[in-house]
């Protein structure tokens, strides 16, 4: 059992993995698929311009030739809002009217589109091209471009998949959590109590696989019922939310993505009164049923942020679980584990890392290792470009005994230049051992390969095996 605890502890690694491919496909979509609508867009590329002016003409003319009657009974079947480039058609004119105000090549074009005034011309003599040489000359480029402008099925169907894919990676994070959680609670859990039948039974090798079957079976109704009751199975055991109450708002925007993840898997991303009902004001007020859902790129790296940050809090108590089952000697190992999967993602600006390393502070009981927490704490606000941020802790923050190491740490992060200076006060006194240690630290990996720095450890490595 000793073993199967350590080996969880990979799980992290997994999902991490799992999320990082899903951040690679939001930004491989990013790249191929730049926003129509940027600003710096519409000034160099004028086949979007024409791209978008003509979807405005096929507007103008619907607009002026449409039939009442027959958008009626068309209404009734469709009660999805007409999209252009997958926003509304009215947010679409809006825009496209200051287009066309502002952008002298966007003028030309439009103004170069004569609707008729006969309400009974046929379809091919609604449209009259007034400069068919300039007209002719965007559409070449038009044709050339279609797939690379259009909001196509394809991308529709990439960002769907990344938001579905993301509540896969926390499902699957959880249920192993949970798997282990079932196996070690003491008998009042809920799987004591459960029983199988003669046929189940004798399809089992063992009591081990008997046990096993009534854990998934468990974890599959667990899994079935909603995020919120599922998070609630969680964190009734690890009390994450009593630790970390940043949980309250994530859990909130956590709960809106499965919701809109169960519409994109059901119901095509249509809104119904099931999302509605619950998600709750802050995320629905300007939605009603029957409006489409749209997979935007913004919304999913939020989410994506919110989820990495969860899976995080979940693990670190799940650490904190597994080793109230271990002795203290190899408990400590597990706190290091912690620290080790921290300075490994400690540049994904992942803002659970500071949560959690303060969280660990309060927990340590050696003035050292207290130390490394906090500077730790620092480290991740200087490498995420957040460093301004806690210059009053920073500034605050008594080091104790280890005033020297302290010193030479800010000064590295501070680009000091006593920071050589102080490094070599510090390794004069440390063991080969100790120096192959520090040596390590990840804010020495912000220096080594400067001049001066490599030049010292160079030397200094050269008269510890000399």
């Amino acid at each position: 059992m000793k073993f199967q605890m350590f080996k969880e502890l990979g799980i992290l690694n997994k999902f991490m993995f799992q999320m990082i491919d899903i951040e690679r496909t939001l930004n491989e979509i990013e790249s191929l698929h730049p926003d129509p609508f940027d600003k710096a867009s519409l000034e160099t590329d004028y086949h979007l311009v024409f791209t978008i002016i003509r979807a405005r003409v096929e507007i103008d003319v619907k607009e002026r030739f449409r039939d009442p009657l027959k958008e009626e009974q068309e209404s009734l079947v469709n009660t999805n809002e007409e999209q252009y480039f997958g926003i509304e058609k009215n947010e679409f004119i809006n825009f496209t009217d200051k287009i066309i105000r502002k952008h002298l090549i966007a003028k030309a074009i439009y103004e170069s589109f004569k609707i008729s005034e006969d309400p009974e011309s046929a379809p091919d003599q609604r449209v009259t091209i007034l400069r068919p040489r300039l007209v002719g000359f965007f559409a070449d480029r038009f044709v050339e471009k279609l797939d690379d402008l259009v909001y196509n099925d394809m991308n529709k169907f990439r960002l769907e998949s990344s938001i579905i894919s993301v509540c896969v990676c926390l499902e699957t994070l959880a249920n192993k959590m949970l798997n282990l959680i079932y196996q070690l609670l003491p008998s009042s859990n809920k799987i004591d109590d459960k029983s199988i039948n003669f046929s189940q039974l004798s399809k089992l090798d063992s009591i081990e696989n008997a046990r096993q079957f009534l854990i998934d079976s468990e974890l599959m109704k667990t899994f079935r019922q909603s995020f919120i009751d599922w998070y609630e199975e969680i964190n009734t055991r690890l009390k994450v939310t009593t630790t970390f109450p940043e949980c309250e708002v994530l859990i909130c925007d956590i709960n809106e993505l499965f919701q809109r993840r169960n519409l994109y898997v059901h119901a095509d991303g249509i809104v119904n009164n099931l999302y509605l009902q619950n998600c709750g004001g802050k995320f629905t007020k300007d939605l009603k049923v029957g409006d489409y859902l749209k997979p935007d790129i913004s919304y999913i790296r939020s989410r994506w942020k919110a989820v990495t940050m969860l899976g995080w809090f979940l693990y670190y108590k799940f650490c904190i679980f597994i080793g109230s089952f271990l002795e203290d000697c190899v408990a400590a190992d597990i706190d290091a584990h912690i620290t080790d999967y921290i300075l490994k993602y400690m540049k994904g600006n992942n803002d659970a890392i500071p949560a959690i390393l303060k969280v660990k502070r309060k927990a340590q009981k050696e003035v050292y290792s207290d130390l490394v927490d906090q500077m730790n704490y620092f480290l991740y606000y200087r490498l995420n470009n957040k460093f301004d941020m806690i210059m009053e802790e920073v500034n605050s923050f008594n080091p104790g005994p280890y005033d020297l190491v302290f010193k030479m740490f800010m000064a590295i992060l501070k680009e000091d230049p006593d920071a050589l200076k102080l490094t070599k006060q510090y390794f004069e006194n440390v063991t080969a051992d100790d120096f192959f240690i520090t040596y390590e630290w990840p804010v020495f990996k912000m220096v080594r390969d400067s001049e001066p720095f490599r030049d010292y450890f160079k030397e200094r490595i050269t008269q510890l095996f000399g």
